[in-house]
């Protein structure tokens, strides 16, 4: 455990300076049953910011001697660090809190704390020396967190699952010497609590994020970022689903795409591929649909607005304008069928 520091750096007589008022066995039992309430909270926040207010909520709750929580989660070096997910009856006076890098709070437990990866307690002095007046912005903050009723502060930072970001927490106490008394294990426990929550919320969109993942390779062509045949059907029938309409089936197949291939080269043919992918999207527009239905095929879901005759010439007429790919200029045509 780290020794308590007053806010000029220098130890802490907390012996002296203790509250008679404080119990500190009720206060390890409050802290106790917020802990447990915590780790009630780790499956059911369903994001990073739920939680870390949540936990916040569940601090200040703990007992009436809190003034304020806070987490941060950042880079440890910013120029300037805020106070995010704020709780307690003393939030305003975090709102307008910003921990910059200058000589004062260097040398606070915000800056302190992220800068050596340990916990860092200090107290509020009630009166600056004089050594510390003459530190720009020193008295300043002083004399703010004593009219927040704030005696003293405990910074707790904690490390991010696979991230170079670091988190911290914050929790300002009226009572000087409050960490001291009561001990850093609850709030060291609280650390690792958020962590879990933290690992366990990143692992959760990770899992998502490969289901999503999974879930485009069914249904998505990779070359041009269309729907593939399956995610096509799907998509429609889910469209229909909604607002049932009539549609007309475009089949369009291009005409000697393998000789263009073999010729030009996959990296050809593939840019030819992507340019009509996207003549495709800009002729269906917002309410038509657009797949790769195969090697040279595609196909369009398009409502049924126009005749067939003129559909078919419109989607021939935009495969055949003329197209400049790498450096060599072409000139394409495809068979093109229409059904209801």
């Amino acid at each position: 455990m780290r020794v308590g520091r007053d806010m000029n750096g220098g130890a802490s007589n907390s012996a002296a300076r203790q509250a008679p008022s404080l119990d500190t066995e009720r206060e390890r039992m409050r802290l106790s049953d917020s802990l447990v309430s915590a780790m009630h909270r780790l499956d059911s926040d369903s994001d990073a910011d739920v939680l870390l207010q949540s936990f916040a909520d569940l601090v200040v709750g703990a007992t009436p001697h809190f003034k304020l929580a806070w987490f941060y989660i950042g880079d440890p070096e910013a120029d300037a660090i805020r106070p995010a997910y704020n709780a307690g009856p003393r939030s305003d006076y975090g709102e307008s809190l910003v921990v910059r890098r200058s000589a004062a709070e260097l040398n606070g437990p915000v800056r302190r704390a992220l800068g050596g990866g340990e916990p860092v307690n200090q107290n509020v002095p009630a009166r600056l020396t004089a050594l510390q007046r003459l530190l720009p912005g020193a008295a300043r903050a002083q004399r703010a967190a004593v009219e927040a009723g704030v005696r003293a502060v405990l910074a707790m930072p904690f490390q991010l699952p696979n991230r170079p970001d670091w988190g911290l927490t914050v929790i300002y106490a009226d009572t000087e010497g409050y960490f001291d008394r009561v001990g850093l294990e609850p709030f060291r426990a609280l650390g690792r609590l958020v962590q879990v929550g933290l690992d366990r919320i990143g692992l959760r969109e990770s899992e998502q994020r490969s289901r999503a993942d999974v879930e485009r390779a069914r249904s998505q062509d990779a070359l041009t970022g269309l729907y593939n045949r399956t995610g096509l059907d799907a998509r429609l029938r889910e469209v229909q689903s909604v607002e049932p309409r009539d549609w007309w089936l475009v089949q369009l197949d291009l005409d000697d795409f393998g000789a263009l291939n073999a010729t030009g080269g996959e990296v050809l043919g593939d840019a030819v591929l992507r340019e009509l992918a996207r003549r495709l999207l800009d002729l269906a527009g917002d309410a038509g649909l657009v797949a790769r239905s195969g090697p040279d095929e595609f196909m369009l879901a398009l409502p049924r607005e126009q005749p067939a005759e003129a559909l078919a010439e419109a989607c021939q007429t935009r495969v055949s304008e003329p197209m400049d790919v790498s450096g060599t200029h072409l000139a394409l045509s495809a068979a093109v069928g229409v059904a209801a």
